[in-house]
């Protein structure tokens, strides 16, 4: 569906807030969130624990606007989460990458931010250490959905382009999880975050 204009306020006016969020895939299948609320303050960062198959995925596709719950609400600083897309960015576990350079995803992924900031970017996530090995460097060809490139490679270039983002709100679905721990250890300790 289309999505309503971009323009209004550049930041997040009050609180991610649910309501009694019940949500479930289909008539007669099982309620996979029952009467969730939470409230997470803007600048705060908030952990989803739980098991694989316990919801995560599902509530951070609900606040991105990409589901609907069937009972409850989802705001925004007040705002439906399709409204207030223009402030947030949903990164799911598995990115996929589109056809074209490196720096195409980088510049595509991050809503249009300039070069020089995604290089800024990428060099405080590592992709600059990676990137500088390739012959190609910033202009190596990806192929669709990322296909030639291994799944941390994919995750290091989308969360970089993330970071290169202006958008305040992050929904990271284990957005890391293919990552070494030095190199993902670097990222959760960006200066990236504050406030985000």
């Amino acid at each position: 569906e289309a999505r309503p204009p971009r323009k209004g306020p550049v930041d997040l006016p009050g609180p991610l807030a649910l309501e009694d969020v019940w949500f479930r895939y289909g008539d007669d299948t099982p309620w996979v969130l029952q009467g969730l609320s939470l409230q997470v303050q803007p600048g705060a960062f908030h952990h989803l624990p739980g098991p694989s198959g316990s919801g995560k995925s599902t509530l951070l596709k609900i606040i991105a606007g990409l589901y609907a719950p069937d009972r409850g609400s989802v705001s925004l600083g007040g705002l439906d989460p399709r409204a207030a897309a223009r402030f947030m960015v949903y990164l799911p576990q598995f990115p996929q990458l589109l056809s074209g350079s490196i720096l195409d995803n980088l510049k595509l992924f991050s809503g249009g931010a300039t070069q020089r900031r995604c290089l800024e970017v990428a060099a405080e996530t590592g992709l600059a250490e990676w990137v500088d090995t390739l012959p190609m460097g910033y202009q190596t060809v990806v192929a669709s959905g990322g296909a030639n490139l291994s799944g941390g490679q994919r995750q290091l270039i989308a969360i970089t382009a993330i970071l290169a983002s202006g958008k305040r709100l992050l929904l990271l679905d284990e957005a890391l999880s293919n990552l070494d721990w030095v190199s993902r250890s670097r990222i959760i300790h960006s200066p990236r975050f504050e406030g985000r």
